[in-house]
């Protein structure tokens, strides 16, 4: 098949640019390619207006993240229950992303994310109940006795709604609620928003070889 049938019409998008891309990230980003026949969605992240690359960039994913809307408190507890349950601590490690634009919204300017080489990752389908009971921590007093018992609620949750296999299944159910998936990899191509629909076309839906 022609390259030129996975390219949108721009000037921006045209055969040199999109080789380059393709051939980076079929070489650096095998496993992750892997996950993606037949899926519905890749991964999306929001990010500052500065941070969105004209066409790509590699970044380093950070290991001492901080949180931004979650009480510390909260972010130390569940960083240090989830490491003892997944053997990462997804709150310090991890890159948030999701497979829904309208949740990257939330979170700033979307770009697409393909992590590099070896990976993990854990993904919730339905993080509404969570998100709540994150900020009803959040809402109560440290000595509060009702505030362990959200904790107790939010480990429930994370036991049963995360997942840390089948990608593919999670990229592959539409989504219409918050949603989130959460990648361990040292190092990921932020592609601009623009070739979502030839990188989609490319890989989930026409080429897999």
């Amino acid at each position: 098949m022609r390259l030129q049938q996975y390219l949108i019409e721009s000037p921006i998008f045209d055969t040199d640019h999109w080789e380059e891309l393709r051939n980076n990230l079929n070489k650096d980003c095998k496993p992750f390619i892997k996950e993606l026949k037949g899926a519905s969605e890749l991964l999306y992240r929001g990010v500052k207006r500065s941070e969105i690359p004209d066409f790509y960039t590699i970044k380093t994913t950070r290991t001492n993240r901080r949180p931004r809307f979650v009480h510390m408190d909260l972010h130390n507890e569940l960083g240090s229950y989830l490491k003892s349950k997944f053997g990462w601590n997804p709150r310090t490690e991890g890159l948030f992303t999701t497979k829904s634009i309208s949740n990257a919204y939330s979170w700033g300017n979307p770009v697409i994310i393909f992590p590099i080489g070896k990976f993990k990752y854990i993904w919730i389908e339905n993080a509404h109940d969570l998100y709540g009971s994150y900020d009803s921590y959040s809402d109560l007093d440290p000595d509060s006795p009702t505030r362990k018992l959200v904790f107790k609620n939010i480990k429930r949750i994370v036991d049963v709604e995360y997942n840390s296999t089948n990608l593919n299944k999670y990229l592959s159910i539409p989504s219409h609620t918050t949603t989130e998936c959460i990648i361990k990899c040292d190092r990921y191509y932020s592609i601009n928003i623009e070739w979502l629909e030839t990188l989609k076309g490319y890989y989930c839906n026409r080429y897999q070889g």
